[in-house]
């Protein structure tokens, strides 16, 4: 959110009481329009990357307002960390498979840890405002939402509810 410069836009997607699935399509169609017509600078979107930033920060949104209307399962998104990929040009501090451990630390959190709709960096629980790096949309278990296409979700669902689940 720190790339963002209209404040009501960060107050928007950071007020997960109030923000819907509904109202987030709305903002992404919103940013695409404003994308296309070459207004992202003057109506306060990210400038450098914006696709990519504006994505991530509606992944984190939708992963609150998802948290927040299923809290029978744990829903978080996680940073890996600055991993050395292609995608950093080899660049990055980490090897994927201390990025992957970060990651997977989140998803294996004790089952009597039920953190839901929250940010993990570096294994560690941080504020989404401070997020600034890709993030992955995720719990526990083998139940899989795929989510606009874009992505796959996993989603803790505790034992007891997956027989009502059909998982």
């Amino acid at each position: 959110m720190q790339h963002f410069r209209n404040e009501e836009l960060k107050q928007e997607l950071n007020d997960v009481e109030k923000l819907t699935e509904e109202r987030l399509d709305v903002l992404l169609a919103r940013f695409l329009k404003e994308f296309e017509a070459g207004e992202v600078e003057a109506r306060g979107w990210p400038m450098h990357f914006s696709a990519y930033k504006v994505a991530k920060a509606a992944m984190n949104a939708y992963s609150r307002v998802l948290a927040r209307k299923h809290p029978e399962l744990r829903i978080n998104c996680a940073h890996p960390g600055y991993v050395k990929t292609d995608l950093t040009r080899h660049l990055g501090l980490l090897t994927p498979e201390e990025g992957a451990n970060n990651v997977v630390k989140v998803a294996l959190l004790p089952e009597g840890d039920r953190a839901t709709g929250v940010f993990f960096a570096l294994g560690q629980e941080a504020l989404f405002e401070r997020q600034t790096t890709t993030i992955i949309m995720l719990a526990t278990s083998s139940l899989r939402l795929r989510i606009k296409d874009c992505c796959w979700l996993l989603v803790d669902v505790p034992k007891e509810a997956r027989g009502k689940q059909g998982s």
